[in-house]
Parts: C-alpha cells; sequence; structure tokens
C-alpha cells in the first residue's frame, strides 16, 4: 500500500513490481485488485499507473469528493479507465461485529443504511478486519445464523475480486454503465502532486536518471 501522494511515478511501480513478485512466488496469486485503502493520495495519474501495473480494480477509503458514490470508474489524464471502490464507512465497516444475533442483526441494519447511502447497486462492501488484525472468528457462524433469520439481504463471506465480478455482472459496456465516470483529482490538497513541487520533481528526476546508470553499469 504505497504512499502515493508523491512526485515519483517511480516509486509507485518499483513498489507495485516487488510486492506482485511476492505475491507470484510465494503464494502463487496474481493480485488484480489494488488495496489502497488508506493512501492519502489520488492524483489522476493513478488510473494509468495501476492499468500499466495490471490491476483491474482498486479500493479505497480516503479522498473522494463529498457524497460521491462508492462503485464508479475513475478516468485518468490519458483516458484509461479504472474501476473503483470507495469506502464510505471505512476499511473496517464490520469490525468488532457482536457475538449475538439480536445485537448482530442490529448492527448489520446500521451498516447496510450507511453503504446504501453511495451505493450504485444493492451488492455493498463491508471489510470485516481493522488494520492488520485478523477476521474475528465468530463472523462466519454470525453470518450464517443472520442469513437463517431473514429474508431481506444475504451477507457472503467474499473476496474484493468476486465482489468486483458481482458488480460488473451488472453493468453494461460503454457509454450506457450504470457507474458514473470520476475525471478528476480526488486529492483535497497538493492536486497535481506529480506536476507541483517542481524543485522536488527536479530532484527526483536526477536521482532517477542516476539510478537507470547505475542500473546499467552493472548489466
Amino acid at each position: 500500500m504505497p504512499d502515493v501522494n508523491i512526485p515519483s511515478g517511480e516509486s509507485f511501480i518499483r513498489q507495485v513490481l516487488f510486492a506482485k513478485n511476492y505475491c507470484e512466488n510465494e503464494l502463487n496469486v496474481d493480485v488484480r485488485c489494488a488495496w489502497t485503502i488508506d493512501t492519502f493520495g489520488r492524483h489522476p495519474q493513478i488510473p494509468q499507473l495501476m492499468v500499466k501495473c495490471g490491476f483491474d480494480h482498486d479500493t479505497f477509503q480516503r479522498l473522494m469528493v463529498k457524497d460521491g458514490p462508492s462503485e464508479f470508474y475513475w478516468q485518468g489524464i490519458d483516458g484509461t479507465r479504472l474501476f473503483c471502490h470507495w469506502m464510505p464507512a471505512s476499511y473496517a465497516a464490520f469490525f468488532d461485529a457482536p457475538n449475538n444475533l439480536h445485537e448482530f442483526k442490529k448492527f448489520v441494519a446500521a451498516r447496510i443504511q450507511r453503504l446504501q447511502e453511495h451505493a450504485v447497486t444493492s451488492n455493498l462492501m463491508a471489510p470485516a478486519g481493522a488494520d492488520l488484525l485478523p477476521v474475528a472468528t465468530h463472523l462466519p457462524a454470525m453470518v450464517e445464523a443472520f442469513n437463517r433469520s431473514q429474508d431481506d439481504c444475504e451477507l457472503v463471506l467474499a473476496t474484493p475480486a468476486e465482489y468486483f465480478k458481482a458488480l460488473q455482472e451488472l453493468d453494461a459496456p460503454g457509454s450506457s454503465s450504470i457507474f458514473p465516470t470520476v475525471t478528476y483529482d480526488l486529492n483535497p490538497a497538493f492536486q497535481g502532486c506529480y506536476s507541483a513541487r517542481i524543485d522536488i520533481k527536479q530532484w527526483n528526476r536526477k536521482l532517477e536518471t542516476k539510478l537507470v546508470n547505475a542500473e546499467n553499469l552493472r548489466l
């Protein structure tokens, strides 16, 4: 989960290469869903960077326009579109769920109401962990009990990839998409950070050039 509010695309790409290689070599997983849930930068070059780095989706909590949609296509500067999910109820929406069906049902109702305010479809994402904490061991049993107790909605334990697949199965390609397109910079401050702070950008470019030269010499 890199800092994407810095004046260097090189840093972002190198972090992705390192992380993707690790997941492929150690876990035999090709990561297609970016999980930038707590990063502090949303400049409009991100869609192009992520798509070229092999991501199909991105999901995040911080930095979204007020009252914006939780599902949308983010169109970058060059026209690249990235399907995104913004977490309006934080990346810990289902954290600390009660281990009691009566309290759990009230807990679920409050979360659903909060998420529905921004959702484009009836599919809602509600992450169950918090930072580096594991999912509560009682959650699967509570989900099963909740689903048996009512017919209004269904809770599903799923991966982000499965969630995005369910969303896009409801969508129509092209201009008739049910999901809106966002084209602006989502940073509340330091907008256009890849071209602002020109002195830092110039220093960074000099270092990038030296790094490339050093790599070529090593080869």
